[in-house]
């Protein structure tokens, strides 16, 4: 990077009696980093590194005028015997290679511009970072909703050390309890309910089976055909009875 304003300050002031009393003005002559305009006494153009369409302007604004700064540029005003010479240069610092300079002319701006995409890159990054790390601890909520999900409650659910992630698996942890207590009452009732229907159709078997041993024997007398018709329905009904019974036994 350039040389900073006060050193480029410090070489015009440390070669301003050179230049007014050199016979002839030489590029080589001028500062580093600065630019120059040479004019006659009355204001013509009589050449420089600035070029003649803007030397008017620098003439009339800077002579005329009397102002000695123009942002982003300093002007510097030596009176020669025959000749004014102007010299111009930025405020900011510069690059000192001629290509950078003309293609970054204030190399302070370069610089708010590595800093803004370093401060993006970071942002990124960081971004990046995060969201992997929100991502492991997220996972952790999913495996609890699918293990609830799955009604597999006899886990213990780990923490995240993320306070709102925690508060989630909290809540989670509450309706898994909740869950847990409903299903074990009904999983309670539904075995007491089965325990009592096959007690019952046990208690159902017996009898249905010796009404059906009897009608059985009524076929073995002499039946009218009504007191025959009283025995098939009998002996049809309690055979429907015992399937039913034989049914809720194997629920």
């Amino acid at each position: 990077m350039g040389n900073p304003l006060t050193s480029i300050s410090t070489a015009v002031e440390r070669e301003k009696d050179n230049l007014q009393s050199t016979r002839r003005i030489e590029e080589s002559d001028i500062p580093y980093l600065c630019e120059y305009v040479l004019y006659t006494k009355d204001g013509q153009y009589a050449g420089g590194s600035i070029d003649q369409a803007d030397s008017t302007l620098v003439w009339n604004t800077y002579i005329e005028n009397g102002r000695m700064s123009d942002n982003p540029y300093l002007y510097s005003v030596i009176d020669r015997e025959e000749e004014v010479l102007i010299l111009r240069y930025r405020m900011t610092a510069q690059f000192g290679n001629s290509a950078l300079r003309s293609i970054f002319p204030s190399a302070d701006l370069l610089l708010i511009i590595i800093i803004l995409l370093e401060v993006l890159l970071s942002l990124i990054v960081i971004s990046f970072i995060f969201g992997k790390y929100l991502g492991r601890k997220i996972d952790k909520l999913l495996t609890v909703v699918q293990k609830i999900e799955q009604q597999d409650l006899g886990f213990e659910i780990q923490k995240s050390r993320l306070f709102e992630v925690d508060r989630a698996l909290d809540a989670l942890d509450h309706m898994r309890l909740a869950l847990r207590q409903s299903l074990s009452r009904q999983w309670y009732d539904d075995k007491m309910r089965q325990e009592q229907l096959s007690a019952l159709a046990h208690d159902l078997k017996t009898p249905l089976t010796i009404i059906r041993g009897n009608t059985e024997l009524l076929f073995d007398t002499s039946l009218s055909t009504e007191q025959r018709e009283c025995a098939e329905y009998i002996e049809n009904s309690s055979l429907q009875m015992q399937n039913y019974v034989q049914t809720l036994i194997c629920l």
